[in-house]
């Protein structure tokens, strides 16, 4: 698969996803396709940095999408979660892994592993859609650039940790916004509470299927599609939403 093709199964994982979420809940298998998006995208900004002549100029690029792209994203997602709901879209968790691998490059001292850890955390602090995990991702698919074996051992490695600690995240979080410890006892102990965990670590996984076939080339030039599509396509959940559902 060349690098347009791995973008558009990523654009149709990724909206099945969303439809799932804002206008077909509870169909679970399109979460788990949508499973698989995030990992190629994560993919595609190590693939892109590695091949850019202008790094910078890529950086400004995804953070422009990025600022687009928030208040669709917050208005549509509140259409779910509620009027309160607020979060940093997906997009700037991918310009928190650029950052970070273009950091990590710029760097000489030992110990510049830090800088990911450090992008990682900012990444929960502000609670960017895709947290510490895509910048970590990013990063393993940097650094071992051109070594598949490496790059599945570590992602997968990543992967596991991800989902352990979500269930405990989870629950402090729901400690801090005081919700009733015999609700919270309720939740972790529903069979569609572990089945999301389940879903999500699976889905995970499978996205290395399509990577493994990946040949290098770049395909069409579909860039413009690519950067436009992931704002136009909220807003239109939104007015599908609002509109029709």
């Amino acid at each position: 698969m060349n690098s347009s093709q791995l973008k558009i199964l990523a654009i149709i994982s990724m909206v099945l996803d969303h439809v799932s979420w804002i206008l077909l809940p509870n169909i679970e298998i399109f979460h788990f396709i949508g499973k698989i998006a995030f990992p190629i995208f994560c993919f595609m900004i190590a693939e892109g940095y590695i091949k850019t002549r202008n790094k910078k100029k890529y950086l400004l690029r995804l953070l422009g999408i990025a600022v687009l792209s928030e208040i669709p994203f917050i208005m549509t997602f509140r259409l779910v979660f509620g009027p309160s709901w607020i979060a940093l879209d997906t997009i700037f968790d991918l310009v928190l892994g650029l950052i970070a691998i273009l950091s990590y490059d710029s760097c000489k001292f030992k110990g510049k592993f830090i800088i990911i850890l450090i992008l990682g955390a900012l990444a929960l602090l502000f609670q960017i859609d895709g947290d510490f995990f895509g910048v970590l991702v990013i990063y393993i698919f940097y650094k071992y650039h051109d070594n598949f074996k490496k790059q599945a051992k570590y992602y997968t490695l990543v992967s596991l940790i991800e989902i352990l600690i979500l269930p405990i995240y989870g629950i402090i979080e729901s400690l801090i916004m005081n919700m009733p410890i015999s609700e919270i006892i309720q939740t972790v102990s529903s069979t569609n509470y572990w089945l999301y965990f389940l879903i999500e670590i699976t889905g995970l996984i499978v996205a290395l299927i399509p990577l493994k076939f990946f040949n290098g080339e770049k395909g069409k030039n579909i860039k413009l599609f690519f950067y436009s599509f992931y704002p136009l396509h909220l807003i239109t959940l939104y007015l599908i939403k609002v509109y029709l559902f």
